[in-house]
């Protein structure tokens, strides 16, 4: 086999191999790879070492926290003498190092022979896919040969670094991110081959290079399902990991279909490659006069500790746990490049639920995580790792598979980082669950549920019921919610006592039915890239995974697109059930149906498997809609500043789209479509002793090509524009002008309304901007008023700050002539403005960039006038001014988006006296909640909440100043005071916690809802939609002086009692099941006549009471439109059904029977009532969609029937007699058919009314 060292690092790397075979693993190599005196050395220092041919068929960690595993020396290579060295052992070493210069790229470790048979069983064709993905720096390779069969082979497509053919052999090299062969065959039954792979090791990091094969039907994909934990169906999957063999796992087959396959050590002769040994002299005179240099990649440091996107309080977990990469095996259907990874607890501590298993930063930057869960509050995306318990004990483990969006890279470094809570004694007590059907359900008194029943703490799954319906658990003392639940309608939860630490707490459960429970599955739209669907994609596949399996659905319920305003448009007639359990509609049918409709949406999807198991979930995504192109510009400052590498990251403001890249040799990035917006870019390098910042933001209305330009201080103070934009060249890029005119006739539409309004709109400016920038001894001042379209208007000025400074405040605020008429209606004319503070190298300490539209609940908030209060933030500068005095540089920008009227203006100070302000506030979560956290529960005059909600708030104050005491007001959106909720509260009362003190900062934990002072607020009807909480804090100086301090928070939304009047029916919920918002008040006033009694509305704050939605006061469960006779319960009226259908049935008897017609005039009297109130509640544009019955198998009637009764009026079933199955059917007569309708067997025992948020004016 002959050796070709490439160029670059792979080359360096391929020199470093050969030293390594002549020299085994010393700890010099470093040393070695880069002296060839050193080299010299070490080849008469040490003995030959050789490798064991084998299969490495397992791999045991043994677990180093904080490190990557890999397998033990011992198992690496075997030293086979030692002691003194024979005279002229130089020289077989030598010889040995020219042997392995040869065997670069050819058998290190002995080779394998695969061989299949039974391939007839797939089809008379079929082919095999030998695949090679590149993992990381070392260079490997793949070679084959010796192809037999007892049909006909033949090439198919190539792609990647493929060389040679079937007759004289092929080697696969990872000089590409993926090298691929197609071996078809035709009237093949048993087929073989050997092959052998190169032995480079990876570095700390990288998941090594992987190989595996694949069977693949007519049509590209897999014809047989295996046990690869990926899910895409490899038949083996060898890890070139450095060790002796490689990692080799032959898969199997999950079902019995006649295939089977194997992998056993086996003898090949080299692949001959041209030139060998001209290669392998050459290679011995460059190792004798060159200086070799190991190519290491640099890896980020790992995040400090985080939250959850999910609210659940985490701390880095990291370095107690050891993580596993499995190899990489390409997915077929995502593209994507997927990998199982492995976490080991190596502490002493349990582990809680939920973990997630974050990929902190990758190189190349461009590779990102595709089957992301949500993203850590530092922005890494995150899978969460299966916990069936909830918890990861000391030693155990748990894997996941991670699958990888490389974009046409090849994977590099990739820095997982894993984050979750220790759960210990010291934080801990039991919880003993009794769960129990209430009385007159299971017996006259209240029954236990039995074994079976799932145990959730905080919505986090603790374990499973046992016989006598019982589970112990270990919970975190702040633990707040626990919940028993049966899918698909039975559950019930409580809110938890305090607790104390190493206590024992008994809590007894009571379940019902109506509930809306789900399996803890997911749904993903296969095509979604990063939270964008691409605009020209062909189909668009929807498909539930459930801990990363893939589940397959037999019955497809409904799939329901949810604009950003709430709307609702069925989409289920577009989508096709697939043989593969996925759901698939045309790709621009898809997109057609999207049309008009901007930010961000919803996907609502239900189904059921073979089971029976009901599938609900949703997912969010954005449509791609423009390509942009960004060229990185050296500044004025500096016009050789290198362009190569620099990392960029681009997000839509307004939006969790985000995408982390770096720039090729010439500065350019080409960054995936992104939907239409304002794109925010953030980033830079540093150059010497400066730091050049890429910042800025452009309206993407069309194909764009954005100069992204790297300023530093002095650039930024000569106000140096961040960057310019003009059209992507047509005959580049090829503008969509489909997409333009979409977008233009949008704007035309919304400008027809915006003439009217502009004269009585527009104001003068409010905020006093000075006309240039005013600087004094302790303050700089800058201010920025968009003027021209699209144009970024700025200004800058530096603050000196003296030696000995430790802190400077900015204060800022902004207005805007766009509100409230075009921010209320969520217009494209979407003003953006910024703010950031840079040090005197130009590195950024603080920057923030808003869209005016986000401003209505993002901080800073929009007060009734167009104007934000004045937000204060606190800078520390204690190290840069501590040897000298230093200055800072504060920079303002303002964009006019759209045209040019109706600016907005951002006025900003920089000073450096010490003051009291409020920084951060931060809202609690509720776990579980069914909305983001933002709704708030305000009882009737004289009631009080049962669940508390607090705010955490960063108080920065002066030296030796004593905080004083804090007050918190409730106020309408409008600025209305509905009731001050504390008066004068004193840090370290019941209401305000002190989480941290010290002498120039504290942190507060305030309690914002209604328990020691009731609620005075009057609410019938309900006085707000939206709701602000205002926190005053004030504090006495060292001297005396009194301090004050005042912040609102983002806008939140109210939930209010649902009126008096309306029936009910079913069991109470803790803290009330009836919350509703404002737009539903009103709703239920109106429509009343048109529904049964309620039973769930919302929790208190949108607590999950056990249902899949109902977190925002706008989904209402009624009673059926018709009460079977004794029914009392929804479940009973359900059973009722049934009973009465099958007892129909005997209609068909002759004669029939007096109750079998009875039971068939029931059922008719269920079928019109039923179709009556659904349509009449349908006729409601208020109304978005209803959920009711599907109905599961019963005495030989198949599912669905319920569903089939009202739309058709036919039910049919089977029965078995000795002579065979009869089939039986009866017909009700009429039909129905309304779009808003879908069947579901959540919803069996009870009606779903969903409200359109638009409608109701929610």
């Amino acid at each position: 086999m002959g050796l070709r060292f490439g160029t670059g690092e792979k080359r360096s790397r391929r020199w470093a191999a050969a030293v390594r075979c002549a020299c085994g693993r010393s700890k010099a190599l470093p040393a070695i790879a880069n002296d060839p005196r050193a080299l010299a050395r070490t080849w008469r220092q040490v003995a030959v070492r050789q490798t064991p041919a084998g299969v490495m068929r397992s791999q045991t960690p043994t677990c180093s926290p904080g490190e990557e595993w890999s397998p033990p020396k011992e198992n690496r290579t075997r030293q086979t003498s030692q002691g003194s060295e024979p005279a002229f052992a130089w020289i077989r070493r030598l010889g040995i190092l020219v042997f392995c210069c040869m065997l670069i790229g050819a058998a290190q470790a002995g080779s394998l022979r695969f061989r299949a048979s039974g391939l007839l069983a797939t089809g008379m064709s079929g082919a095999l896919a030998l695949d090679l993905i590149n993992g990381g720096l070392a260079a490997n390779q793949i070679v084959l040969g010796d192809f037999t069969s007892d049909g006909t082979l033949r090439a198919g497509r190539r792609a990647g670094s493929v060389d040679g053919d079937l007759a004289s052999g092929l080697v696969l090299r990872d000089t590409s991110p993926f090298s691929e062969m197609l071996v078809e065959f035709v009237g093949t039954d048993n087929l073989s081959f050997v092959f052998d792979a190169t032995s480079l090791t990876p570095e700390a990091e990288e998941f090594g290079d992987s190989f595996s094969i694949l069977l693949l039907g007519t049509e590209g994909q897999p014809q047989l399902e295996t046990d690869d934990p990926t899910g895409n169906n490899a038949l083996l999957l060898l890890v070139v990991d450095g060790t002796n063999g490689g990692h080799l796992t032959v898969y199997h087959a999950t079902a019995d279909e006649g295939v089977s396959w194997s992998a056993t050590p086996t003898e090949m002769a080299a692949v001959p490659e041209p030139s060998a040994w001209n290669l392998a002299l050459a290679s011995l005179l460059v190792l004798g006069l060159a200086r070799l240099r190991l190519g290491r990649r640099g890896v980020a440091a790992l995040m400090a500790g985080i939250l959850l996107a999910a609210g659940a309080q985490a701390e880095n977990l990291t370095s107690a746990v050891q993580v596993v990469r499995g190899g990489l095996v390409p997915n077929r259907t995502t593209g994507t490049f997927d990998a199982q990874v492995t976490v080991t607890n190596c502490s002493t501590d349990t582990f809680l639920g939920p973990l997630a298993l974050a990929l902190e930063s990758a190189t190349p930057a461009q590779i990102a995580l595709y089957n992301s869960d949500g993203r850590t509050t530092g922005g890494a995306d995150y899978v969460a790792l299966p916990l069936p318990a909830g918890t990861l004990a000391p030693g155990a483990s748990v894997s996941t598979v991670v699958r990888l969006l490389t974009y046409g890279k090849s994977v590099g470094t990739t820095v997982f980082g894993v984050h979750g809570r220790r759960l210990a004694d010291a934080n801990s007590a039991q919880i003993v669950v009794s769960a129990v059907y209430p009385a007159g359900v299971a017996g006259p008194g209240e029954t236990p549920v039995g074994a079976g029943w799932e145990v959730s703490v905080d919505g986090v799954v603790r374990g499973i019921t046992d016989g006598a319906g019982k589970l112990s658990i270990q919970a975190p003392t702040d633990s707040r919610t626990i919940a028993v639940t049966r899918p698909p309608n039975e559950g019930g939860s409580s809110l938890l006592p305090p607790t104390v630490a190493g206590s024992s707490t008994p809590v007894k459960i009571v379940v019902d039915e109506g509930k809306e429970i789900g399996v803890g599955s997911l749904v993903r739209i296969e095509q979604v890239r990063q939270r964008v669907l691409p605009r020209g994609s062909a189909a668009v596949t929807l498909r539930f995974f459930k801990d990363e399996k893939a589940v397959k659905l037999v019955s497809l319920d409904n799939v329901s697109l949810v604009d950003v305003r709430g709307n609702y448009s069925n989409l289920g007639q577009l989508f096709t059930l697939q043989a593969d359990g996925s759901a698939a509609a045309n790709g621009a049918d898809f997109i057609q149906a999207l049309a008009g409709k901007l930010g961000r949406l919803r996907l609502e999807v239900g189904g059921s498997d073979l089971a029976g198991a009901v599938h609900v979930a949703s997912t969010s995504f954005y449509l791609a809609a423009y390509r942009v192109r960004v060229q990185l510009v050296a500044p004025p400052s500096n016009q050789a500043l290198p362009l190569a590498g620099v990392r960029i990251t681009a997000a839509v403001l307004n939006s969790d789209v985000r995408f982390v890249t770096q720039s090729d040799a010439n500065g350019f990035i080409a960054l995936p479509d992104v939907p239409a917006g304002n794109l925010s870019f953030s980033g830079g390098l540093s150059a010497g002793t400066t730091m050049y910042v890429a910042s800025g933001s452009a309206a993407i209305t069309r194909d764009t090509m954005v100069r992204l330009t790297l300023r530093g201080p002095a650039d930024i103070l000569a106000n140096v524009p961040p960057l310019s934009m003009q059209p992507l060249p047509i005959n580049a890029m090829g503008i969509d002008t489909g997409r333009t005119a979409e977008h233009a006739t949008l704007s035309s539409e919304q400008l027809a309304a915006r003439r009217s309004a502009i004269a009585r709109a527009a104001q003068p400016a409010r905020l006093r901007a000075p006309a240039t920038a005013l600087i004094d001894a302790t303050s700089a001042t800058v201010a920025a008023e968009g003027a021209a379209r699209n144009v970024i208007a700025q200004g800058a000025a530096r603050l000196p700050v003296r030696q000995g400074t430790k802190k400077v405040t900015l204060r800022y605020s902004v207005f805007t002539n766009e509100y409230p008429t075009f921010v209320l209606q969520d217009s494209i004319f979407d003003d953006v403005w910024g703010i950031s503070v840079h040090a005197p190298d130009g590195e950024l300490l603080f920057d923030i960039r808003r869209q005016i539209n986000s401003q209505l609940t993002t901080e800073p908030v929009w007060r009734g006038d167009g104007a934000t209060d004045e937000i204060k933030h606190e800078i520390d500068v204690e190290a840069l001014a501590a040897a000298s005095d230093t200055a800072l540089l504060l920079y303002a920008t303002s964009v006019n988006v759209g045209d040019d009227r109706l600016a907005t203006e951002v006025l900003a100070t920089l000073e450096s006296t010490a003051t009291l302000l409020i920084g951060a506030v931060s809202s609690d979560t509720i776990p579980g909640a069914a909305n983001d956290g933002n709704y708030y529960s305000i009882p009737r005059p004289s009631a009080s909440n049962l669940l508390q909600r607090t705010f955490d708030i960063d108080v920065s104050k002066p030296s030796r100043s004593v905080l004083r005491n804090l007050s918190v007001e409730l106020r309408s959106g409008s600025g209305e005071v509905l009731q001050t909720v504390l008066q004068d509260a004193t840090p370290g009362s019941a209401e305000v916690q002190v989480i941290s003190l010290d002498d120039t900062s504290a942190i507060l934990r305030v309690r914002v809802t209604h328990e020691m002072s009731a609620s005075i607020v009057a609410s019938q009807p309900p006085p707000a939609r939206d709701i602000v909480y205002r926190f005053m804090v004030t504090a006495t100086t060292a001297e005396g002086g009194d301090l004050r301090d005042e912040k609102s928070v983002g806008v939140k939304r109210a939930l209010w009692r649902m009126p008096d009047g309306i029936a009910r029916y079913g069991r109470r919920d803790a803290g009330g099941d009836d919350w509703v918002a404002r737009g539903t008040y009103g709703w239920l006033l109106t429509n009343s006549g048109l529904i049964r009694e309620i039973d769930d509305i919302s929790g208190e704050h949108g607590r999950n009471i056990r249902h899949h939605t109902h977190g925002r006061g706008t989904d209402v469960d009624t009673f059926h439109f018709y009460r079977f006779p004794g029914a009392g319960s929804g479940g009973q009226n359900f059973l009722a059904l049934q009973t009465n259908v099958i007892g129909a049935f005997g209609l068909l008897s002759s004669p029939a029977p007096q109750a079998a017609i009875q039971a068939y005039n029931r059922v008719a009297a269920w079928v019109t009532a039923t179709r009556n109130g659904l349509a009449a509640l349908a006729e409601l544009d208020s109304v978005a969609q209803i959920i009711y019955c599907s109905g599961t198998p019963i005495s030989g009637v198949a599912a669905g029937w319920c569903s089939a009764l009202i739309r058709t009026g036919v039910i049919s079933r089977t029965r078995f007699e000795t002579s065979g199955s009869v089939v039986e059917s009866l017909n009700f007569g009429g039909s129905f058919s309304n779009a808003k309708v879908i069947f579901r067997n959540d919803h069996n025992d009870h009606v779903h009314v969903t409200l359109s948020a638009a409608q109701i004016g929610e």
